[in-house]
């Protein structure tokens, strides 16, 4: 029987060559375990090519984009491998090998570039900072943070404004009084409101709280508190009026008309006395801005204090005073704006025209109507054009010797006027 069997395993053999015809001892397991799983087999990788790393790092320069591009696409898939030569070709000579070495190294999240990539901070080219910065701000480690606080202060604001993105894509609210100190003191009002945006993603409230303390910081520097004045002013803080009103008292002349603007942004009704209290400040731009801001409130108790600024022997002052009583409107300001019709400079007669026309104050057609022959082609365009409006019943034998006028513009404000009283018969 023995033989039997050996002789059929051999003529199994001769006919499936190749089989197995045992299988593999497998150990069994003990009762209630279960069996054990085989690894996976990990796949080899192929070692990375030093000198096509070499040949891609040396094409991330020159001007062809989208060369340079794939070549930052097939390092950047290449990764960690790639990570010490694009480390070395932070110090290239080419800037742009820096600044595309930079990019590539925060899209493989290289946390050892951190330190490399932080000593571009000094680059002299500013492009090849900012890169660098936006890569730290992939990286995100504690590292990375550091020197994007850093860069915070760098005296380009696109650098700045890549350092607020890294630090708020990581949410790191370490940075809150950095960033806080930048939305204050940066030149770049663009900077200052991205600081702003950043501190109120990080925590909502933060920001306008140090925003109202750096205005009371009698110590702090007059452009900061100018600053946060504005941008009180810009969000409508409706809590920051009463400090805002404080500042209008304030040694400072620039803080003094940044607060009488932000109380007309927030438009509070209640800071009217406050505001025309300021038309009479030693500074003339504290003064202009307390004329718009009337304007702005729109109160027709304003229309008293302003009436004598018409009279003033500043021109900015006088066009002001006519702008604000012409958006505040009704009967007092079209009879104070009467009186602009004889102001002396002619683009104000003009001005005055056409407020008191848009006003619809049929009382001062007479003395428009005596401006017809005024010596600025601009004043009598502007009654020109009235008088269509105003006086139609008799505008025309007016509208009629202007359409005859030596200036071109008061003989086509003529005709049209003439053509809308005939449409209106």
């Amino acid at each position: 029987m023995t033989k039997l069997a050996s002789l059929v395993l051999v003529l199994f053999c001769l006919v499936f060559p190749g089989r197995a015809v045992f299988p593999e001892a497998v150990e069994t397991p003990a009762a209630g375990e279960e069996p054990a799983e085989e690894p996976a087999p990990e796949p080899e990788s192929e070692p990375a090519d030093e000198a096509e790393i070499a040949r891609l790092i040396e094409g991330l320069k020159g001007w062809d984009r989208d060369r340079v591009a794939a070549n930052a696409d097939t390092l950047a898939e290449i990764g960690q491998p790639a990570v010490p030569a694009l480390i070395e070709a932070l110090k290239d000579e080419d800037a742009g090998v820096r600044s595309n070495a930079a990019r590539v190294l925060g899209r493989i999240e290289a946390e050892e570039a951190a330190g490399p990539l932080g000593e571009l901070l000094n680059d002299h080219q500013h492009w090849v900072v900012q890169n660098a910065v936006y890569a730290l701000g992939h990286i995100g480690t504690p590292e990375a943070v550091e020197y994007l606080k850093q860069a915070l202060t760098h005296y380009r604001g696109r650098v700045a404004e890549a350092a607020l993105w890294g630090l708020d894509e990581l949410m790191e609210k370490s940075a809150i009084p950095e960033i806080s100190d930048l939305m204050v003191a940066s030149s770049d009002q663009y900077v200052r409101w991205r600081a702003m945006t950043v501190i109120r993603s990080l925590d909502e409230g933060r920001e306008i709280e140090f925003l109202i303390k750096t205005l009371n910081d009698q110590e702090a520097d007059p452009n900061r508190r100018r600053n946060a004045a504005v941008m009180l002013g810009s969000l409508e803080v409706g809590e920051a009026v009463p400090h805002l009103v404080k500042a209008l008292e304030d040694e400072d002349a620039g803080l003094r008309w940044r607060a009488v603007e932000a109380l007309g942004n927030i438009g509070d009704p209640k800071v009217r006395p406050a505001v025309e209290a300021r038309l009479a400040d030693p500074d003339r731009d504290v003064r202009l801005y307390a004329i718009g801001t009337l304007g702005v409130l729109g109160s027709e108790e304003s229309v008293k204090p302003l009436r004598p600024l018409l009279d003033d022997a500043n021109g900015k002052i006088r066009t002001n005073a006519i702008r604000s009583l012409w958006t505040i409107g009704g009967d007092d300001a079209a009879a104070a704006l009467q009186q602009a019709l004889a102001d002396r400079e002619h683009h104000l007669r003009a001005m005055a025209v056409e407020a008191l026309t848009e006003l619809r104050a049929e009382g001062a057609a007479g003395e428009i109507k005596a401006l017809a022959g005024d010596s600025s082609p601009a004043v009598r365009s502007a009654v020109m054009k009235s008088l269509g409006t105003l006086s139609p019943d008799s505008a025309r034998e007016v509208l009629d010797k202007g359409t005859a006028d030596d200036n071109e513009w008061v003989r086509y404000e003529a005709r049209r006027s003439l053509e809308r009283l005939k449409e209106g018969e």
